[in-house]
Order: C-alpha cells, then structure tokens, then sequence
C-alpha cells in the first residue's frame, strides 16, 4: 500500500511523484460531477473550446510531461494567462485537495 502524504496547499500542490507515481484511472461519470460542481464546465468542455480550451486539448499538450500533474494543479488553483490565448484562466482556490487530483488525473487521460 503506497500512500502519498500532500504538501500544505500551494500553487506547487501536487508534487510530480504524487501524480505521476500514483495515477488511478478516473472514470468519466465521476469526473464529470466533480467538473460541475466546481464549476469548470462554466469555461471548458470535453471536446470542444468555449472560453477555455477543451479538457481533450489540455490533456494532449501535457501528454507525456513529467510534472504534467504539477503544472495543472498550479494552474487550475493559481490561474494562469497566455498559456491558450488572451483569456486569463482566474484562480479556482475553493477546488478541495481530493477534487483536485480527480480533475488533474482526468485530464491527463483524455489525451
């Protein structure tokens, strides 16, 4: 049994051996749930752009990167800008530790 304690919450929140030692298959129904009530479907979908890029889009540009998780993680609870155009992504620090990993793991499946 591995377990993977978390750093105190920053934007480096989720280091690389958490996400990339310890990855679970998230399925899409739970993921899905998890998108809405943290409203990140307000922005992005699945497979196609609105504001934000598409989760499918997200997910192949970090394919195969080794902080892929790290790097999402920090963008989803610190923001980012110019990472896909003008529209600045605005911080979502309410997203809770274990929403968190569902969504970063989700999206690095979707590639």
């Amino acid at each position: 049994f591995l377990m993977i304690r978390r750093p105190p919450r920053s934007t480096h929140c989720i280091s690389s051996a958490a996400s990339d030692v310890y990855k679970r298959q998230i399925d899409d129904a739970t993921a899905l749930r998890v998108l809405k009530s943290n409203h990140c479907a307000s922005c992005h979908q699945p497979e196609r752009k609105v504001v934000g890029p598409a989760f499918r889009d997200i997910g192949r540009r970090h394919a195969g990167q080794p902080d892929a998780g790290r790097q999402l993680a920090a963008s989803i609870l610190g923001g980012s800008s110019r990472n896909w155009g003008p529209v600045p992504m605005p911080p979502q620090p309410h997203v809770n530790d274990r929403d968190l990993k569902i969504i970063v793991d989700w999206i690095l499946q979707q590639h």
